[in-house]
């Protein structure tokens, strides 16, 4: 995972999340960041726009922690650009 993306993705979230803490990526979507499924929507959309991807609701699902967000938009870049 590069740096400059990851860093982007954590910022979008932290944008988002709003939890007054640094956002890393083994912290856990909602224990630790107190994200619900709404603001966790809202993030993916906003990760969306930014990185002209589409996240399924089946990957929603697998996405416990911030780390799984970085590892699902990698691979999306990844694919788009093979």
């Amino acid at each position: 995972m590069t740096m400059e993306l990851t860093s982007k993705i954590l910022s979008i979230i932290s944008q988002n999340a709003e939890c007054g803490k640094t956002v890393r990526p083994d912290d856990r979507i909602v224990e630790d960041l107190g994200i619900d499924s709404l603001d966790k929507l809202m993030i993916i959309h906003d990760l969306e726009d930014e990185f002209n991807i589409t996240v399924g609701d089946e990957e929603l699902k697998g996405i416990k922690f911030v780390r799984d967000i970085v590892a699902a938009i990698e691979h999306k870049l990844a694919v788009a650009h093979t």
